[in-house]
């Protein structure tokens, strides 16, 4: 049975990821509004912590007794679904943040990667 849980679990973390994929255009908008600080904070906890809470509640959730001989029981079910949840938005939330971040310093510097200009140093020194 935890078999089919599971798969019920995932479908539900696959329709909300593409319904977050579908508005994070919008998220990146608002984000490109934010301080670079933010953005920073927001990728890491978004990754990273993401992950922590990930982890830490179904280790909690097997730790309180959700995992029966037969599957997950109901409450355990649930939480692990919105733990998946929580997981898939905090991930969707720190790409963005980290999306926008390479956009700002890609767009921020100024000479392209064929720039062949040379520095005051390089030019003062010719060969005779």
């Amino acid at each position: 049975m935890i078999w089919q849980q599971a798969a019920l679990s995932f479908l539900v973390w696959l329709l909300y990821g593409t319904l977050m994929r579908r508005r994070s255009g919008d998220l990146r908008i608002r984000l490109r509004e934010t301080r670079r600080k933010t953005k920073v904070l927001l990728g890491s906890v978004g990754l990273i912590g993401g992950a922590i809470l990930l982890l830490g509640g179904l280790w909690q959730i097997a730790a309180l007794g959700g995992i029966g001989p037969s599957g997950l029981t109901i409450w355990a079910w649930v939480g692990v679904t919105l733990l998946g949840l929580v997981f898939v938005h905090l991930q969707v939330l720190g790409a963005a943040a980290m999306i926008t971040l390479i956009q700002e310093s890609e767009t921020a510097h100024l000479n392209g990667a064929s720039d062949t200009r040379r520095s005051s140093d390089e030019s003062s020194e010719r060969p005779e």
